[in-house]
């Protein structure tokens, strides 16, 4: 019996070593984020997820589409999913890359509509910019942000998804917050309502699609609730 209750413990602890191993792999497949240094970069890169480059000492030249910018320390740039663009670094060039995919800072959305409109507007075909740049006074702190994320990624340590996602949302936030500065938010999207305005000409221009309650909240930046209760108001 002692026997038994021993193998009982060994498979038991196993099993958590197990399912925390590939908890871990999965959260490093959800986001991800590297030190380059002057790498050789392929004619060109076709991102799989949400990508956000960050120059840190160095330059580099990115071109996307039909544009193109020289970017230095304190400059970056955001790509979505299955766009193609080209990287030509400088020698001596370091620069962060941070990947992760949408579900990721989607459940924030809902609650952080500064960073869902900043991606809202910045992650569309027609508005993806070459380069981002960031006010002297933030540099530093967004070094900070992405050396807390890399050393976390790195060690993986006691809930390091966790601290890396909230680095994440202060991380774009911050960039969003620069970049709003700068470009005029759209009036469009000034409000909640204007928001919720946004998703049913969603829905009136998909409606032969299946969309969702849960879909349609997070395009909203809104919680399902509020979204709802909005909705009815404006609809009736």
């Amino acid at each position: 019996a002692v026997k038994e209750y021993g193998y009982a413990k060994l498979e038991a602890a196993l099993d958590t070593f197990d399912r925390q191993e590939r908890q871990e792999k999965q959260n490093a497949a959800e986001a991800e984020i590297v030190e380059h240094f002057s790498e050789i970069y392929p004619d060109q890169i076709r991102e799989v997820k949400d990508s956000i480059y960050y120059i840190v000492k160095g330059s580099l030249k990115h071109f996307i589409e039909n544009k193109s910018s020289v970017l230095c320390q304190g400059d970056m740039f955001i790509i979505p999913p299955g766009v193609v663009h080209y990287i030509s670094p400088e020698p001596d060039t370091v620069f962060y890359s941070f990947s992760f995919m949408p579900d990721f800072i989607d459940e924030t959305n809902q609650n952080n509509k500064l960073v869902a409109l900043f991606l809202r507007s910045l992650l569309t075909d027609k508005n993806i910019l070459p380069k981002v740049s960031v006010e002297s006074e933030d540099i530093f702190y967004i070094e900070c942000i992405i050396d807390r994320m890399l050393n976390e990624f790195k060690c993986k340590s006691f809930a390091f998804y966790e601290i890396i996602h909230s680095c994440a949302v202060l991380l774009i936030a911050v960039i969003a917050r620069n970049y709003f500065e700068k470009n005029k938010i759209p009036e469009y999207f000034d409000n909640s309502k204007q928001f919720v305005l946004h998703c049913i000409e969603y829905i009136e221009n998909n409606f032969t699609d299946k969309i969702t309650l849960d879909e349609i909240s997070k395009r909203s930046a809104m919680s399902k609730t509020s979204f709802c209760q909005l909705f009815y108001k404006l609809t009736g």
